[in-house]
């Protein structure tokens, strides 16, 4: 999703209309026939797929170069779908196809479409069979030789439907700036956007507060409903901060018109609902179902559970991207990275109030020796082992994390808003867990290591308490790493205390 469209060439996706694909496509190859060497990197597919949130989902997935579809497609969900596309695919040109005839019924709605959509975020909209040089045009690709140029494209003024074809040039080589709203989507979506990425992994409490007011997933009247769109739910992803399915649910009952709709997961579904229900499920996942009371309402919902499934599968694969980069692939602890995330985002909460934080750095005493003697299958069971160990160790909300070979860290923290309460025992829960993982290590039996099985295993650490053995990250590392290696200056299965991880903050002011 972060990909360099300069970087690799990028698909064209073209919602519906075959023929439309077969056309793009001709103009690729003829591009790449003629100037096989060009600097400038060609896009080398056309996808087809059969809906803008299709074409969602392929943004979501590699970084496009442009996305055509009729204003009909849009489905009432113009500005939504504009924003989402924008976002997900800050540099790739949005094109509308206008429908053949503005005298159909829908005339009036698709031309209100078409003007919220190039207000969001498209950039062209073309009559509905263009020409191949006005095609090339809008798509950036070199015009056919054999093409009479058409007048060159222009981006169309959302404000004044007559200007929604073709008209005098204007330049294009600066596209962020002529997008309304664009520069604020880029910066959320950037690679310097992997901060967020590492912030929609903290807790809740840890996090910042959205900037906008949260919404809720059954607002009390359905009016507002209607105001949510796939924006909504792409931020909510991105975020991490749940309630994704609940927004999408509130969309459904507001567009549909069934007030009633409600998502049960597999096998729970109540009985009753035998014509009034959809599966949510695709490529052999199944999510849920949807129902309503509504007895003929089984074929509305099989639509919109098609719509939901998208929405689920593409949270579920980010939610999965997300754990890879933060987890410990072997132990499934949180990795370095995460690490040096939270520790200096506690760090400047504990500053702020009367919070105390306590860090613990350890090792497995000897890991080589046992790697050496039985294996790296041996070395790889000890881990996952000791991690395991810890984290039953220590509280829930707790940060364990694997930040070495064999190195790990804990970071002991007071979950909550509020200051730490007067006479709260954070140092002695911090020590007796300590304790306890030292002796659950020792007494625990790791089977491949066969005669040595029992009671040979140990650790040494070192515990350091923010602020008084440091204020910093930096700090507080060097000061439990120096615990550490005093433990293993005494003879190893050890865990050697900094003065700050043993003072109550309630006698020291």
């Amino acid at each position: 999703m972060f990909l360099d469209p300069l970087a690799a060439p990028n698909p064209i996706v073209v919602v519906g209309n075959p023929e439309l694909a077969d056309q793009i496509q001709t103009l690729v190859d003829a591009a790449l026939a003629s100037d096989p060497q060009s600097p400038k990197p060609l896009p080398e597919k056309v996808l087809r797929v059969p809906s803008f949130l299709s074409a969602l989902g392929e943004a979501a997935r590699t970084d496009l170069a442009a996305v055509l579809g009729p204003v009909r497609a849009l489905s009432g969900m113009a500005a939504s779908t504009a924003e989402s596309l924008r976002k997900l695919a800050p540099h790739a040109r949005l094109i509308l196809i206008q429908p053949a005839a503005s005298g159909h019924p829908h005339a009036r709605a698709e031309d209100e479409d078409a003007r919220l959509a190039l207000e969001a975020g498209f950039d062209y909209a073309l009559p509905s069979d263009p020409e191949l040089s006005v095609l090339a045009q809008a798509l950036d690709l070199p015009v056919p030789a054999s093409e009479t140029r058409e007048p060159a494209l222009r981006r169309a003024d959302p404000h004044d439907l007559s200007t929604l074809d073709l008209g005098p040039a204007t330049p294009t080589a600066d596209r962020s700036n002529q997008r309304p709203g664009t520069a604020a989507l880029q910066e959320a979506i950037n690679p310097p956007s992997y901060q967020a990425t590492l912030d929609a992994a903290l807790p809740p409490d840890m996090q910042d507060p959205p900037p906008v007011t949260p919404i809720t997933s059954q607002p009390s009247d359905q009016s507002g409903d209607a105001s949510l769109g796939d924006t909504d739910l792409v931020n909510l992803i991105l975020r991490g901060e749940g309630g994704m399915k609940s927004t999408a649910l509130a969309m459904i009952r507001a567009q549909s018109g069934l007030s009633d709709v409600n998502f049960y997961p597999a096998n729970q579904v109540p009985e009753g609902f035998a014509n009034s229900s959809a599966p949510v499920a695709q490529c052999d996942q199944t999510f849920g179902c949807l129902t309503s009371s509504d007895p003929d309402a089984g074929p509305q919902l099989t639509v919109w559970a098609d719509w939901l499934v998208h929405w689920l599968r593409l949270e579920a694969q980010f939610n999965r991207l997300r754990d890879l980069a933060m987890k410990d692939e072997l132990t499934g602890v949180w990795n370095r990275r995460y690490f040096n995330h939270f520790l200096k985002k506690i760090l400047d909460r504990a500053a702020a109030g009367r919070q105390q934080v306590t860090l613990l750095l350890f090792d497995i005493d000897d890991f080589k020796l046992y790697n050496d003697a039985y294996g790296h299958a041996a070395g790889d069971e000890i881990l996952v082992g000791v991690a395991n160990l810890m984290k039953s160790s220590v509280r829930e909300h707790d940060v364990v994390a694997r930040i070495g070979g064999d190195e790990f860290a804990v970071i002991f923290w007071d979950a909550g808003e509020e200051p730490r309460k007067a006479h709260s025992k954070h140092p002695d829960d911090v020590l007796n867990a300590a304790k306890r993982f030292q002796k659950a290590v020792c007494d625990h039996r790791f089977p491949k290591l066969l005669d040595k099985a029992h009671g040979t295993l140990t650790i040494s650490g070192g515990l350091a308490g923010f602020p008084w053995d440091g204020r910093t990250p930096e700090d507080l590392l060097e000061a439990a790493d120096t615990m550490a290696m005093q433990s293993k200056q005494q003879g190893k299965n050890a865990i050697t205390f900094g003065p700050g991880a043993q003072v109550d903050p309630d006698k020291n002011g």
